[in-house]
Formats: C-alpha cells, sequence, structure tokens
C-alpha cells in the first residue's frame, strides 16, 4: 500500500483527505505549522510531522522519516486573506516541497492548483487555456504563483495538478456563519455579474484520490454547470434565509468559466454535480 505525505494537512482539503485516505488503507503523514496541529493530526490517526514548508530541512526531514511514496500537495496560506503570502508559499515552499522530493527520491506529487487563473475569453476555458500572465496587481501576484507551483511540480517524474473551482460546502467560505454567508447577511456582500465555477468540498477531496490513478496532466476540478453570480447568490440567499441581496460590480473579462469535460472523460466522478444540488444538500441536513 502506498505512503501517502500531505502538506497543508490540517487545512480545509488536507484534513479530510487524510481522514478518507485512512479509511481506504494508506498510511498517511502530514506537515502542520503548530503543535495543535500535530495533536490534531495524530488524533486522527495522521503521523505528524511539525515544520514549515517554506524551510527546506523541515519539510526534507519529514520525509526522509516518513519516505512516502506519493505526495499530495494542499498547503495554502489563506488565514489571513493576503495573495502576497499565498503566492509565496505556492512558489517558495513548492520549490522546497519538489527539491526535497527529488533528493529523498520521491517520483510522484499531486498537487493543489486553481481554475480562475485563465486568460479571459468567451468560451469555458479548458485545461489548453493560457494562464493571465498579463493580469494587472493585484491579480497577477495569484497568477504568478500558480505558474510557479505548477512549474516546479512538473520536474518530478509522475505529476497530477489539479486546478480546483470554488470551495463551498462544510468549512467552507460559503457555510453557515463563515465569510460569504456572513457578508451576505450583513448586506455587505459584492459579486459581479460575471461566472463561477464550484466545486463541493466532498468533491474536491475525492478529486484528490482519484488523481491517483488519472494520468499524468493538468485537470480542471469543477461541477457541470459554471453559474452566472447573480443566479447562484440567489439561490444560495434562499437557502441561507438570508433577506439582504448581494451588490453588483461589472464582470471581469476572465470570469469566463471552466470546463471539466477532460476530467470526467478521465473517470472524474461527481457527488454534487452542480452548485445547486449541494446547496440544497446543506438545507436538507439542518
Amino acid at each position: 500500500m502506498q505512503r501517502i505525505f500531505i502538506t497543508g494537512a490540517t487545512g480545509l482539503i488536507g484534513f479530510q483527505l487524510g481522514k478518507a485516505l485512512l479509511k481506504l488503507g494508506y498510511e498517511v503523514g502530514g506537515l502542520t505549522t503548530s503543535e495543535h496541529g500535530v495533536q490534531r493530526l495524530e488524533a486522527a490517526g495522521i503521523t505528524a510531522f511539525k515544520g514549515d514548508i517554506l524551510v527546506l530541512d523541515d519539510i526534507k526531514a519529514a520525509l526522509v522519516t516518513f519516505k512516502p511514496t506519493v505526495i499530495m500537495h494542499q498547503v495554502t496560506a489563506l488565514k489571513d486573506g493576503s495573495s502576497v503570502a499565498n503566492a509565496h508559499v505556492r512558489t517558495i515552499g513548492t520549490q522546497n516541497l519538489v527539491q526535497a522530493a527529488q533528493l529523498v527520491g520521491v517520483k510522484q506529487i499531486i498537487a493543489q492548483s486553481i481554475a480562475w487563473s485563465y486568460a479571459p475569453g468567451d468560451n469555458l476555458a479548458t485545461e489548453e487555456t493560457p494562464l493571465d500572465i498579463t493580469a494587472p496587481a493585484p491579480r497577477q501576484t495569484t497568477v504568478n504563483g500558480i505558474l510557479a507551483l505548477e512549474e516546479a511540480v512538473k520536474t518530478l517524474p509522475l505529476w497530477t495538478i489539479l486546478r480546483y473551482g470554488t470551495l463551498y460546502g462544510p468549512g467552507t467560505w460559503y457555510d453557515q456563519g463563515n465569510l460569504i454567508n456572513q457578508q451576505m447577511a450583513a448586506g455587505e456582500l459584492t459579486l459581479s455579474l460575471g461566472i463561477t465555477s464550484f466545486i463541493h468540498i466532498n468533491d474536491a477531496v475525492q478529486a484528490a484520490i482519484q488523481a491517483l490513478t488519472l494520468p499524468q496532466g493538468v485537470y480542471n476540478i469543477v461541477d457541470n454547470q459554471p453559474m452566472a453570480n447573480e443566479t447562484w447568490s440567489q439561490l444560495y440567499a434562499q437557502v441561507m434565509h438570508s433577506p439582504q441581496a448581494p451588490s453588483f460590480i461589472p464582470a471581469q473579462p476572465f470570469e469566463r468559466g471552466v470546463s471539466n469535460a477532460k476530467w470526467l472523460a478521465n473517470g472524474g466522478q461527481l457527488q454534487y454535480p452542480t452548485f445547486a444540488q449541494g446547496v440544497l444538500n446543506h438545507e436538507a441536513r439542518r
């Protein structure tokens, strides 16, 4: 059985992913920056390593000890909402991770990327669509971080890049009492007139597991129905019983929606094929 090492192991995807892999019989190790994170991972049955992915020696020591066959790279830096900090982790952290993997002899990596970094266009973006490398700041910071992450990952012999859509579901910003929900309830939510491609957190976790057997490549991990922000926000307000409607600003040219055709053609599966099904399930569970 493969030994899988997860970066960002206490994060929204990483922690659920680790527990799901354990249930499937994998040996799972995880990197966390805090003692609290170590305790949380160990309580779940995950072998915990305390360290900072921005420190090469930390990540190298963890890989030497755990000896993984696969790395699942799920680390982000979103707690403070800083695109600069997140891009720094994606750039320097991924470079450190790949360098350590090469030194230790780990050949396979599955890495989290994002599906909203494509260049502007009139149709749904595919994996062949160029990234938005000429975007103005601050978007350029995010795109450059993704470009650096993906280029580093591709230097390992076996790699898979999962470009996730906007996450929703339990624990995300869209969950009851969290950021988007709070902003809408307070009448402070501002959206563009663009299009969003979503992915439920449960489907994001399962996609990472499915990636263990996907052909090497880049995959958009989004649901089947890109939605205009006006449309999904009306449904979301009804489900969350919010009396407030968001305000709207003009769409950005890159807000075009994303196609998941390649992923589905290679066996990708969805528990929640649309945002509507996912949020209605949330209402049914209340």
